[in-house]
């Protein structure tokens, strides 16, 4: 069997020969081949003979089905309509939109057409209105550039989007609420104030509760959002529901929402002590002394009070963030003190202060962590300048929990030194 490798370089030499021709043929003053036409350039339809057999029939429809944003009718057909050459002089598109709307059929090509909303006002085309059932039609007897006829009406059917809420604020799930939180509503089309008014409704405890509903006038778009503001301050501690019924409807269409809607929140909780931790990058996965202590609380809390109930033992003097001003609240703070490595401390926080909604931390908080060791390190005493060759000078190495250390020294030539400043080498690369 011959080796197929020994064929290559006859390829790579046909392949050479012909980028050759390709660039000389491109060198001014060369002149082109003189080779005789085999053949003419001319329009084709897509498709064929094959795909215009057969009688005329619809072979793509769209929208179908229940739709979630904007989408364009459009129908296309197995074989050719009209002339290419008569744009602008053809029939019109015989297909029907019911319910009828603003808006033509443009012709795309001599086998597909498309409706296209009329935007109220001109300016271009205009979405479908929203939550509407379309039927659109294309009736018997449409007929084919070649005479052939739809033997029967080719009918499909959409529902364009249905209301539905797009985002809130607060987020959904948020279980930090205040007491004085009000809340916006957003949704993907336009809907009357009081179609809102009477279809969203705000709950506590399962409870249903009084609120103002305004629509919110600098949103970016006219009559989608909506302010939903309590009449009273919401309980601590409670759960808290926005509910949308499933008959809201939107301004542009007949269909309603269909499926009911539940935005959950909940108000602050107890005041409790979420967390006292730190940074555990030390060996072992222990504290690591040099970046100090956290604490964190579920609730904002006043500095000065978090300064009286905070103790440690062994005793560390802890520095606080300068920013932080007694009468100031805050949740979480980091403090760092003179704590040894290796050793262990107890955070504890002592209950009876309140939280910036007049809480009380009922129960005192303790925790035990556990400082690791330093990681093992090795410093040579001298950075950098010159020393004299006939000069006798001590070099001090430092090191910590280094347990295996080795040491050593090496004469370097002219050559060396001038290739580890221009980083040409690496002290790895000495031999």
């Amino acid at each position: 069997m011959q080796d197929s490798r020994k064929k290559r370089p006859a390829a790579y030499l046909s392949a050479t020969l012909v980028v050759i021709v390709v660039v000389l043929a491109c060198v001014p003053g060369a002149q082109a081949p003189n080779v005789a036409p085999r053949g003419t350039l001319a329009l084709r339809e897509i498709g064929g003979a094959e795909e215009d057999a057969g009688p005329l029939a619809v072979v793509f429809a769209s929208p179908k089905g229940k739709l979630d944003g904007p989408a364009e009718i459009t129908v296309l057909f197995n074989k050719p309509l009209r002339e290419l050459d008569v744009a602008g002089k053809e029939d019109p598109f015989p297909g029907k939109v019911e319910p009828p709307i603003a808006g033509a059929w443009q012709w795309t090509g001599t086998r597909a057409a498309s409706f296209i909303p009329e935007r109220t006002g001109g300016g271009g085309a205009a979405r479908l209105p929203a939550a509407t059932k379309f039927t659109v039609t294309i009736p018997k007897g449409t007929k084919a550039l070649d005479g052939d006829l739809l033997a029967e009406d080719f009918r499909f059917e959409f529902e364009t989007e249905r209301p539905a809420v797009t985002s809130t604020s607060p987020y959904r799930g948020s279980d930090h609420l205040e007491p004085g939180s009000t809340f916006t509503v957003s949704f993907n089309q336009p809907v009357d104030l009081a179609e809102v008014q009477k279809n969203v409704t705000l709950e506590v405890e399962d409870k249903r509760a009084a609120a103002d509903i305004v629509a919110v006038p600098e949103a970016s778009e006219k009559d989608r959002t909506f302010a939903v503001k309590p009449k009273a301050k919401l309980p601590l501690d409670s759960a808290v529901r926005i509910r949308v019924a499933a008959e809201l409807r939107g301004k542009d269409g007949p269909l309603p929402a269909s499926r009911a809607e539940v935005i959950d929140y909940r108000t602050v909780g107890p005041l409790v002590v979420s967390e006292i931790g730190c940074s555990r990058d030390a060996p072992g996965k222990k504290c690591s002394a040099a970046s100090g202590i956290s604490v964190s609380f579920s609730n904002p809390v006043r500095v000065k009070d978090l300064k009286k109930a905070l103790s440690i033992e062994p005793a560390v003097k802890v520095s606080w963030p300068g920013w932080m001003e007694d009468e100031s609240f805050t949740s979480d703070v980091w403090l760092y003190g003179s704590f040894q490595p290796g050793r262990s401390y107890t955070v504890r926080v002592a209950g009876g202060f309140a939280d910036r909604f007049g809480q009380s931390l009922k129960a005192p908080s303790s925790q035990r962590l556990d400082f690791g060791d330093l990681w093992p390190v090795a410093r040579i005493g001298l950075t950098n300048g010159l020393l004299e060759a006939r000069t006798k000078k001590d070099i001090p190495i430092a090191h910590i929990n280094a347990g295996d250390l080795e040491l050593g020294t090496m004469a370097l030539a002219e050559d060396d030194v001038l290739a580890i400043e221009s980083q040409s080498m690496d002290f790895g690369d000495l031999e």
